[in-house]
């Protein structure tokens, strides 16, 4: 963000790489779910979302050798609570919510609150942890503010047809 221009490094280029193939892919994917939602309901596109997610992230997982997690977290109800907890409650119940808005939106409306993430982040960290919240977060806020309200305040061309095929009167 901002904070990359101030202070220039490779590692924020990167970053900002990264985050910019993210925002594609999470394009891509609510693309799929919007069609996808055609078929079958918000519940079932989330299950097979998160069962297809949890495969490929599990084959990244042994290709890189990330599976590093001590055999005695397995026996601690403490890790299978937070594993419930991102899996359920975070993961499941979030994109479920996400596809729902999706099917009563469109696809380009419901993905603009995807940008919403790192405000509740920070906001999460200024509570929990007491962190500080700079100028720079102010300004990537408003940004924020401004680019979500732009896309829901004006139609798509998708949702205007619908609307009009909604309020058409037959003679």
């Amino acid at each position: 963000g901002v904070q990359a221009l101030l202070e220039f490094r490779v590692n924020y280029a990167i970053g900002n790489i990264l985050i910019l193939c993210a925002m594609c892919m999470w394009g891509v994917y609510s693309s799929i779910g919007k069609m996808a939602m055609r078929s079958m309901s918000a519940p079932e596109a989330t299950a097979g979302g998160v069962f297809f997610g949890t495969i490929f992230f599990g084959i990244g997982a042994l290709v890189e050798r990330l599976v590093g997690v001590p055999i005695t977290n397995f026996h601690n109800p403490l890790f299978w609570w937070n594993i419930v907890y991102l899996g359920f409650a975070v993961t499941f119940l979030g994109f479920m919510f996400y596809f729902i808005g999706i099917n009563r939106l469109n696809a380009s409306n419901a993905s603009a609150f995807i940008n919403f993430v790192p405000v509740f982040g920070v906001l999460l960290s200024v509570l929990l942890l007491h962190e500080m919240i700079h100028w720079t977060f102010i300004v990537g806020l408003l940004m924020i503010l401004g680019g979500v309200s732009i896309v829901n305040i004006y139609p798509s061309q998708e949702r205007s047809e619908k609307i009009i095929g909604e309020n058409d009167v037959v003679d």
